[in-house]
């Protein structure tokens, strides 16, 4: 649930690597760093951010607002992903300064959004809906249907957090209903997979089954590896919901496969979690325990705080239950 406006375009990497020794400090080079970027940030977010510095230092040099602005929107996404998200907030913030003397209303209205939503993530709601409202006023303005679909689904996420998950399925819906008439397949796959989450809330699991299906779906298809695990480990949660124990192991034997393509230390814990609790509800509680020790010590090599408590909940449900083996 970490949407963000920036808008992704999926190229074909090696052409846009061959481009590079033909560059010159312009406008145009600027553009291919941050084309390159994006296609690195969902597989290898170190290589994108690389990029994306790249594009903002040139941007600088050139007097390129614009290319600037367009950078920190690409950078925070990354930093998202990463959970760095106080150096997102500071960065989003820095582009809502620039964006507003550009007096570019979509600039604008994208930096708003990007700055709810570090608000959001940090669970400063109140300071989210200011930047959230302002932002949908600005697009409104502009009768951008695009931007109004990208904040519809921003605007769901808000409200899923809220808790208020009737408000978050209607603007769901309607990004979703938006972006199945159109190309772009990673809004389409954020957007879906936010709605298959706030679903599974409404208790209406076959909708986010399907939901997240087609998100594994389009994000193997395009080769978003954050986009195709975090399908994957919502349809295992899903399992977990519905009490389909059997199927644990199986979905997250999927989901560790990708995490470790992806290099996601958080997800792999996960996903050794998730097949620990298939062992609990097997009784077989030494295996359990040795699948929640491997995914202790990688939640610990990842510095995953929230995962390591999940972890020791779990290993403690296990020793208890332990004593009660006859």
């Amino acid at each position: 649930l970490f949407t963000t406006v920036h808008a992704q375009v999926l190229m074909n990497r090696d052409s846009l690597l061959k481009l590079l020794p033909q560059v010159k400090e312009n406008k145009e080079a600027v553009e291919l760093y941050i084309h390159l970027g994006q296609q690195y940030e969902s597989n290898e977010p170190a290589i994108a951010k690389f990029y994306y510095r790249k594009a903002g230092d040139l941007s600088k040099k050139i007097n390129y607002s614009e290319g600037e602005i367009r950078s920190i929107f690409n950078y925070t996404y990354v930093l998202n992903l990463e959970g760095k998200f106080d150096s997102s907030l500071q960065l989003n913030l820095l582009s809502v300064e620039l964006a507003k003397k550009t007096a570019d209303p979509e600039l604008i209205g994208k930096a708003l959004f990007n700055t709810g939503t570090s608000y959001r993530i940090l669970s400063q709601y109140q300071n989210a809906a200011v930047y959230y409202e302002e932002g949908k006023k600005i697009f409104a303005g502009i009768k951008n249907e695009s931007m109004e679909a990208k904040a519809n689904d921003i605007l769901q996420i808000l409200y899923y957090d809220l808790k208020d998950y009737e408000r978050a399925v209607f603007y769901g819906e309607k990004a979703v209903q938006y972006f199945r008439k159109t190309t772009d397949s990673v809004w389409l796959g954020n957007s879906l997979n936010n709605l298959g989450l706030s679903y599974s809330k409404q208790l209406k699991y076959d909708k986010a089954k399907s939901s997240f299906e087609k998100v594994v779906e389009i994000g193997s298809r395009i080769n978003n590896l954050d986009m195709h695990a975090s399908a994957l480990l919502n349809l295992a949660d899903l399992s977990y919901k519905k009490g389909d124990y059997e199927k644990l192991k199986t979905a997250y034997e999927q989901v560790l496969a990708v995490a470790k393509e992806l290099n996601s230390k958080e997800i792999q814990a996960i996903s050794y979690r998730g097949i620990s609790i298939y062992y609990f509800f097997k009784k077989d509680f030494e295996v359990a325990k040795t699948w929640a020790l491997k995914a202790l010590d990688i939640a610990k090599e990842g510095q995953v705080l929230t995962e390591q408590a999940k972890i020791f909940e779990e290993l403690s449900r296990i020793y208890y239950a332990r004593q009660d083996v006859v």
